[in-house]
């Protein structure tokens, strides 16, 4: 819509009224205004917010100084704001669209629906790819107002929240990538985690994981060197035991043979969770024989294949467990018809 009011906030805050940037408000506190009233859902007095920006003046010159801002704010969006003689709101009821809304509501229904699930659907891990597509960065990244308290509290509280919810999206939806056999398609994510918190162990974690599943194990042992040189630097620290084991068996496996499961003949559609479970039990050292269970034609070979690949193809486990199509065995997979 051609007068739809958008505003991206997460990352560097820009604000657009259709095809146009809002610009010439002259005030950064009349902007820092609007952006804190469209991500409230509820009206402001007049006091509340005079107090809020300006909590250094007394209460006249605070009352005037909201004046200004607003009318310099409704010359620019108009109905967008709701003013009354004691109140200011958002008008939610128009067309407008705002990254750090949409964003927090995909990541709230998703942890609700993903709280307690098994690994994820393909209908699910593109939800999520969704919604840490939004987060394109901190709450008003480079964004502050000098000399004002409260709203810097506010935007860093909304900062740290949004945060921390793409922190564990984007842990849930490597999770699902890695046990799927996506490897290739989870290193953005892995990414998109190190540039949230670039000291994240269990990020560099995931990323040498994914490079070396993914067949780039000098890229993964070279991640691993980040890591040791960053923790170094920055904290004075070494890497946890499990970083370094994983970077050791990954040099283990770039000094012996890759595994000799063909290529796929078509492309692996379906069974995510038949999939998930197989790479789990293949990844588990205590599991020693697999078997795969269905009539014929249900995709096991297929499945078998795949799997293996996903779990061993970079050498990392020294022990596999065997894998068989049929026969009895300590860990049975069943492949129910579709």
């Amino acid at each position: 819509m051609a007068n739809t009011l958008r505003m991206k906030l997460l990352g560097e805050a820009t604000i657009w009224l259709g095809d146009e940037p809002l610009a010439g408000l002259q005030s950064r506190t009349a902007e820092a205004l609007l952006v804190y009233l469209a991500c409230q859902p509820k009206p402001f007095s007049r006091q509340q917010l005079a107090e809020f920006f300006w909590e250094e003046r007394d209460p006249e010159q605070s009352a005037t100084n909201l004046r200004v801002a607003l009318s310099l704010l409704r010359k620019k969006v108009g109905e967008y704001l709701t003013v009354t003689r004691h109140t200011v709101a958002f008008n939610h009821a128009l067309p407008h669209e705002i990254d750090a809304a949409e964003f927090e509501s995909a990541a709230e229904k998703l942890e609700k629906v993903l709280a307690s699930a098994p690994p994820s659907t393909a209908a699910q891990i593109a939800q999520l790819e969704a919604a840490v597509a939004l987060y394109g960065g901190p709450f008003l990244a480079g964004f502050s107002l000098r000399d004002n308290r409260s709203f810097e509290e506010w935007s860093l509280l909304r900062q740290e929240q949004s945060e921390q919810k793409a922190v564990r999206l984007l842990r849930r939806l490597l999770a699902d990538l890695t046990s799927t056999g996506g490897a290739g398609r989870a290193l953005r994510y892995a990414d998109q985690l190190l540039g949230i918190n670039p000291l994240s162990e269990m990020a560099h974690r995931h990323k040498m994981l994914l490079l070396a599943r993914d067949g780039q194990l000098t890229a993964a042992l070279a991640q691993y060197q980040t890591c040791q040189q960053m923790l170094a630097d920055e904290l004075g620290i070494e890497p946890a035991p499990e970083t370094a084991e994983l970077a050791e068996r990954i040099r283990r496996a770039s000094q012996t043979s890759r595994h000799n499961l063909p290529p796929a003949p078509t492309p692996f559609v379906g069974r995510e969770r038949e999939l998930a479970e197989l790479v789990a039990h293949l990844t588990n050292p205590a599991c020693r024989l697999l078997t795969l269970l269905g009539t014929g034609g249900m995709g096991k070979t297929a499945a078998g294949t795949r799997s293996g690949t996903a779990a061993g193809r970079d050498g990392l486990f020294s022990e596999r467990p065997a894998l068989c199509a049929a026969g009895r065995c300590p860990t049975p997979v069943s492949f129910p018809a579709r």
